[in-house]
């Protein structure tokens, strides 16, 4: 799919209706070519899109007395185009296969570095042919299943650096997008925050780095801890971070430092930057106290929890949360935006919807528990962990009104 707005040579305004309730709240986009990179302007305030997510799941994967065992540290969950559900567990070291009805039809991998075998099997992708991905972070490789579970091939990618090598997704020529360290890091300084950078490379079917797409920041990172008590690197509480997606031929990354998603091609760079206006979010007193609340202490350790609660004294929270918190592209090649959303809030969660040239076309709620990992025409998959810390992985009904 080729990017209209890049030929675009002059600015096109367009303006759209008021939001759903009809208050007057108006929106519109203006599109622009610079040097041949599509820009296009979102202002004002998006609509409710009507699309809309039963409450109640299709299908409901996991919980006591599934079969095969409850599902423990699910890393990703893939639906098929036969309707069955694919889940990786990094807990359990498996990729399971379930029917459409989320009957288990199959558990592969056991832990160990043989073929087949799984360290921590972390992401699952769709190769041509209904051929199953599964990139193991442990062992930094990808094995290659077949439409049923069966060990085809093992690919072992060379030339990737940094200890945890993401993968962002796949193009459809079987190749993968791979977030691999950039550069030296930064050694930790207690308490200040830091970005990484990573170099987002394509990853031949024979393991190469056969190209770069750029290099980005990646998440806000803070140190604490003290030299003589060792340091703790983690995720800054409500920090920037770098949120991706790959579909068809093309790389989104948003860096969190604006509310801006820059789209890029292999062997053709930036094609285009989609930006929408947004109200900062304030991190608010209670937003922090939240997040201390969320910090679960495995078998409740007072003394783990008050260690904790010493080294959150010496991290600096933002002034605001970062723009947006997670990015997906669904099957129409339409691309939704998470707004920011406070620990322990049990709202439904908030996406903004792009059309594929980045025009608004409104937002949508989803269940708030709801971790999202694919979404299709008329469904959305995810992971939801309950009240009682058990995981499930769930399909529920998206109705596009």
């Amino acid at each position: 799919m080729t990017l209209r707005v890049a030929a675009l040579a002059s600015a096109l305004l367009l303006s759209a209706a008021c939001d759903g309730g009809g208050r007057g709240a108006r929106a519109s986009v203006q599109t622009r070519d610079s040097a041949g990179v599509g820009i296009v302007e979102n202002r004002g305030s998006p609509p409710a899109l009507g699309w809309t997510v039963d409450t109640v799941p299709l299908v409901s994967i996991g919980g006591d007395g599934a079969a095969g065992g409850p599902l423990f540290q699910v890393t990703d969950a893939l639906r098929m185009p036969d309707g069955g559900i694919v889940v990786a567990s990094a807990g359990t070291q498996q990729v399971r296969f379930y029917g459409t009805d989320g009957t288990l039809l199959r558990a592969v991998g056991r832990a160990g570095e043989g073929p087949g075998e799984f360290r921590a099997p972390f992401w699952l992708g769709r190769l041509r042919g209904d051929s199953v991905a599964v990139w193991d972070a442990g062992l930094r490789r990808f094995s290659v299943l077949s439409p049923t579970g069966d060990f085809g091939r093992a690919i072992q990618p060379s030339g990737l650096s940094g200890v945890f090598p993401q993968v962002i997704g796949v193009l459809p020529d079987d190749r993968f997008v791979v977030a691999s360290a950039a550069g030296a890091q930064a050694l930790p300084s207690p308490g200040q925050p830091r970005r990484d950078t990573a170099a987002f490379v394509v990853v031949d079917a024979a393991g190469a780095v056969a190209d770069t797409l750029g290099v980005f920041a990646g998440t806000e990172m803070v140190a604490m801890g003290t030299p003589a008590t060792g340091f703790v690197l983690r995720p800054r509480p409500f920090g920037r971070q770098t949120v991706t997606a790959v579909r068809d031929n093309r790389l989104y990354v948003a860096t969190g430092d604006t509310y801006q998603v820059a789209v890029h091609e292999p062997g053709r760079g930036l094609r285009a930057l989609y930006r929408a206006e947004r109200e900062p979010v304030p991190v608010t007193r209670e937003d922090q106290e939240a997040y201390r609340r969320s910090l679960v202490t495995l078998g409740g350790n007072a003394q783990a929890k008050a260690q904790s609660d010493r080294l959150l004294d010496e991290v600096p929270f933002p002034d605001q949360m970062p723009p947006l918190t997670a990015m997906k592209v669904d099957s129409a090649g339409n691309l939704w935006l998470q707004d920011p959303q406070p620990p322990g809030d049990d709202a439904p969660s908030t996406w903004t919807v792009l059309d594929p040239a980045g025009r608004v076309l409104g937002r949508v709620r989803l269940p708030s528990d709801l971790s999202v990992r694919q979404i299709g025409g008329d469904w959305v998959l995810g992971v939801v962990v309950d009240a009682d810390q058990v995981e499930h992985v769930r399909l529920y009904r998206l109705t596009r009104g």
